[in-house]
């Protein structure tokens, strides 16, 4: 997590500089600069096993780059990844799909879980749905789905609150809730999103939320394609999606890991753009095509 602490400067320096150490701090204006103190392994894991999971991940059933079966090999035999949760747009289908053929090859797969879910596009922001089984309707207000969301017994979570991303050839955009974080009846909010454009948001989300419900914070790659699988995720405290599920509702989750390169975005944007990676025809890869 982030501790933030305000510090005089004595130069006049407006630029803004970001050191990467353990103690990353960012000079913004001529007075002030927060530093930021990373704490991604609580004291409370070191006694403990932890594990990693990815709780937002699209695939081509909405605006991915992949199908379900060709995530779960790439999480089972290339990431340290135990537990997943496939997320695409208003639609569970690609989640039972990846949890159907994680279930058939358990044995191949190392034990992976998936998580079924879903991010609804409410009439208000984007929501991370996890353990439900059945599509949440779009459109509605976010009080309203989040009430859907706890009617299947799932867990509602706000994803990129401070987010705000045009749709870019053919990945859709990002609706942040912001300060609705402090009002509804979420039950996590997403504090570290992998996608480039939150590097300064994802802070904010922490800062925030810690002056209102203090919600449990979670990590999410929110990716639509292999390569940057994991790269932010929530640590916890076990091995299992169930064992997820009870860090989620007790608090004992963390948000780790880091944004991936810009530059990945506009090269996967160009390929795509050109039919180098189609957005709804990637081939499955055969079993355990991914092995070391």
């Amino acid at each position: 997590m982030f501790a933030f602490r305000v510090l005089p400067l004595r130069s006049s320096n407006t630029s803004l500089k970001i050191k990467r150490k353990f103690d990353t701090t960012l000079t913004l204006g001529r007075s002030f600069a927060f530093t930021m103190k990373p704490d991604l392994i609580g004291s409370w894991m070191r006694e403990a096993m932890y594990s990693k999971a990815d709780l937002h991940i699209h695939t081509h059933i909405s605006d991915g780059l992949m199908t379900p079966e060709a995530l779960v090999e790439h999480v089972a035999f290339k990431t340290d990844l135990k537990v997943i949760a496939v997320t695409d747009h208003d639609a569970v289908e690609g989640a039972h799909i990846a949890r159907a053929y994680a279930q058939q090859f358990a044995a191949d797969f190392r034990g992976l879980e998936v998580v079924i879910g879903a991010e609804v596009s409410s009439a208000d922001c984007d929501i991370l749905a996890l353990f439900i089984e059945r599509d949440i309707p779009s459109g509605l207000s976010a009080a309203e789905t989040i009430a859907r969301i706890h009617a299947q017994g799932g867990l509602a979570v706000a994803a990129h609150p401070f987010a705000f991303m045009l749709p870019l050839v053919g990945i859709s955009g990002m609706t942040g809730a912001r300060r609705l974080i402090q009002k509804l009846p979420f039950d996590a909010v997403e504090a570290r999103n992998a996608t480039p454009t939150e590097l300064f948001t994802n802070p904010l989300t922490h800062f925030i939320n810690r002056r209102g419900q203090n919600l449990p914070e979670v990590g999410g790659s929110d990716t639509h394609y292999l390569p940057t699988v994991g790269s932010a995720h929530t640590i916890f405290p076990g091995t299992t999606a169930q064992d997820l599920r009870r860090a989620l509702e007790t608090g004992q989750v963390r948000a780790g890991g880091h944004i991936y390169n810009p530059l990945l975005i506009f090269n996967l944007a160009f390929d795509t753009l050109f039919n180098r990676l189609p957005v709804k025809k990637v081939l499955n890869a055969p079993l355990g095509s991914h092995a070391d």
